[in-house]
């Protein structure tokens, strides 16, 4: 049972499209439901990037 296995993953776009653009979603970071994940990530993210930068120098 060594065998390496593939599995095949066909994704058919527009299914996509309506799970994650549906209603008048035009961005997947900046719709309404997903816009407080993304701004508090980037803020996050720029917070370590500094303290890590300050505690490098």
């Amino acid at each position: 049972m060594n065998g390496e296995k593939v599995i095949r993953l066909h994704v058919n776009r527009k299914d996509f499209e309506e799970i994650y653009f549906s209603g008048n979603q035009t961005s997947l970071f900046f719709s309404p439901t997903t816009r407080g994940k993304t701004i508090t990530t980037v803020v996050v993210g720029l917070i370590l990037l500094i303290f890590f930068s300050l505690k490098m120098i």
